[in-house]
C-alpha cells in the first residue's frame, strides 16, 4: 500500500517539475495580501456565521497573512538563498492555508467550498514548496 500511495506522490512531484512554479507563489502572495487587508480593514468579518470557528482575533490572522506576503515577495527573487527561504515560505503558507480550513471546518454547518478549497490549497503550497527547496539545494544554497 505504501509503494503504491509513494508512486503517485512521486508521479505528483515529477509533474511539478514540469510547471513553473512562480505563477502558483505569486498567486498566493495576492491571497496571503487579500486576506490581511481584509482582516485589517473590517474585523466585523468574524461576525459572520461561517467565520465563527476563527477564534483568534482578526489582527493575529492579518499579522499572520501579511508575514507571509512580505517573505513571499522576497522569495520571488532568483538567487538560490531566497528561493530556498521562498520554498520554506510555500512549507510554512501549506500550515496557514490548512489552518484556514480547520477553522471553517470548526463553523460547520453550513458546507461551504472553503472547507475543501483551502485544504487543496494547503497540498499544493507543500508540493511546490518542497519542489523549491529541492531545486534551490541544487543550485547551491
Amino acid at each position: 500500500m505504501k509503494r503504491f500511495l509513494m508512486f503517485f506522490v512521486n508521479l505528483f512531484l515529477l509533474k511539478i517539475d514540469l510547471i513553473r512554479s512562480r505563477p502558483w507563489e505569486m498567486f498566493n502572495a495576492a491571497a496571503y495580501l487579500v486576506w490581511a487587508l481584509t482582516l485589517f480593514l473590517d474585523q466585523r468579518l468574524f461576525g459572520l456565521p461561517t467565520y465563527r470557528g476563527f477564534e483568534w482575533p482578526a489582527g493575529a490572522y492579518a499579522s499572520m497573512y501579511l508575514g507571509m506576503f512580505v517573505l513571499s515577495l522576497a522569495g520571488l527573487r532568483k538567487t538560490s538563498r531566497l528561493r530556498f527561504i521562498a520554498g520554506y515560505v510555500m512549507v510554512c503558507g501549506a500550515l496557514a492555508w490548512f489552518m484556514t480550513a480547520v477553522e471553517f471546518w470548526g463553523a460547520y454547518p453550513p458546507l461551504i467550498p472553503a472547507m475543501s478549497l483551502y485544504l487543496l490549497f494547503a497540498y499544493f503550497n507543500l508540493v511546490v514548496g518542497i519542489s523549491i527547496i529541492e531545486k534551490s539545494k541544487r543550485m547551491g544554497t
